[in-house]
């Protein structure tokens, strides 16, 4: 089996030599996400409440329907992507506008959901934790509690998007992640963390520059889950050699 280094680095080569092609795979999200941040301005959306917002002022249903759509063209771009690793297809044959599937829209479905449980856990559990419990003990257990289930499991989890891509059962998904947290766990640290320090040094720059950087941070976020989706697929393709090795 690869090391995590050897896996990281295999991912990076492959990024590297398919930096054009990934980039006008996700040209489509790129554009999308550039024209909802415009909506988001302050100057361009009023301030009310998203709960009801879309159904006020239309510039909200604009506003959300661009955010559907971009979901949409990373999938696309996800799915295809996921394909070409594990199967060894060369990326320049896949297109930037394929014909609709069915996989592309479960596939979106999938990162909506995921997005929508990140979110709920940040902005609702960890601050009822901090606001309903007084004692330090307490206070960990359940914060630790919520690192488990923001960090343990998605760790694991994010293998679904090859899988789905691939159309395999997820149960095939958790049982070649079965005893491999710790591999990818480190490759994810590997990978993330210089992108995350180099986002850093980006935005302390900007930030000189221009005090609205939203659209920036929602640019980095593509790219930082496109990174994690290319790993994992790179984690697909060698957790699926181990496993038929051990089966035969």
């Amino acid at each position: 089996m690869l090391s995590s280094w050897q896996i990281t680095k295999k991912s990076c080569l492959w990024i590297w030599l398919n930096k054009i092609t990934l980039l006008l795979l996700l040209l489509p999200t790129l554009i999308t996400d550039f024209g909802a941040a415009l909506l988001e301005l302050p100057t361009t959306l009023p301030d009310t409440s998203i709960r009801t917002a879309t159904f006020v002022n239309p510039l909200w249903g604009n506003f959300f329907l661009l955010y559907c759509l971009m979901v949409y063209f990373f999938s696309v771009a996800m799915v295809q992507i996921h394909r070409s690793i594990v199967l060894s297809i060369p990326l320049d044959r896949m297109k930037v506008f394929p014909k609709p599937e069915k996989i592309f829209f479960m596939y979106a479905v999938v990162v909506i959901l995921y997005f929508f449980l990140i979110i709920l856990g940040h902005n609702y559990y960890f601050p009822w934790v901090a606001s309903s419990f007084n004692r330090l003990l307490v206070i960990y257990f359940f914060l630790g509690l919520g690192m488990c289930v923001l960090v343990f499991i998605p760790m694991r989890l994010n293998i679904m998007f090859p899988v789905i891509a691939l159309k395999k059962d997820l149960s095939y998904g958790l049982l070649i992640t079965e005893n491999r947290f710790w591999v990818i766990f480190k490759t994810n640290c590997m990978l993330i963390a210089p992108f995350l320090l180099a986002l850093l040094g980006i935005s302390l720059a900007l930030t000189k520059i221009s005090e609205e950087l939203q659209w920036f941070f929602n640019i980095s976020l593509i790219f930082k889950w496109a990174l994690i989706h290319i790993l994992y697929s790179f984690l697909f393709l060698e957790f699926s050699k181990l496993e038929r090795l051990s089966s035969s």
